[in-house]
């Protein structure tokens, strides 16, 4: 249940209320896709070299349970995708989302 939606039921807004809070979530989730447009290419490059450092030391075997794992992590991520989280292929950076700022 996203923010907004949970606070109109939980706390009883008045409409004036919700149309103020639902712009304060509205602007809040544009500057942070704006930080995350600029940001997004340094973290994807981050985690994708993390990755490979991994995998150098993993055995065979362990390096494909490791992509075994990595492909069953990213469809959680997607599923993330319709709440606007920014990229699939991204670490969890749940309090840097619009959502968690404003939980």
């Amino acid at each position: 249940m996203d923010f907004v939606t949970r606070a109109r039921e939980e706390l009883d807004l008045t409409q004036e209320q919700r149309e103020q809070i639902e712009t304060i979530v509205k602007e809040s989730q544009a500057r942070t896709r704006a930080y995350w447009e600029q940001c997004s290419p340094q973290i994807r490059a981050e985690f994708k070299a993390t990755q490979n450092k991994i995998r150098e030391v993993l055995t065979p075997e362990q390096c494909e349970k490791f992509e075994q794992i990595m492909k069953q992590r990213r469809p959680s991520h997607r599923e993330d995708r319709g709440r606007k989280r920014p990229d699939p292929d991204s670490p969890r950076l749940q309090d840097n989302s619009a959502e968690a700022e404003v939980r």
